[in-house]
């Protein structure tokens, strides 16, 4: 088993941030802190939106294969 660090940032259009204020996540078998979280704030998340819109067309424009080669390098990331 992998362990978990203390921390983990959100990505936002491909940059890690690291904003002031997180999110405790608890292991539920012990009710203790397991990890914390970055937590995107409203302009966060409107920039993520406005990321999203903007890879909405030249992700459509790649081959099928290319999309799923985009997706499995999230997944192992």
């Amino acid at each position: 088993m992998t362990a978990l660090k203390e921390t983990y940032p959100y990505y936002l259009a491909n940059e890690a941030k690291t904003p002031n204020t997180d999110l405790e996540v608890i292991d539920k078998y012990t009710g203790k802190v397991a990890t914390r979280v970055a937590m995107a704030d409203a302009a966060a998340i409107d920039a993520g939106i406005a990321a999203a819109v903007e890879a909405a067309e030249p992700m459509a424009r790649m081959a099928s294969y290319e999309r799923q080669d985009v997706l499995n390098h999230c997944v192992v990331r």
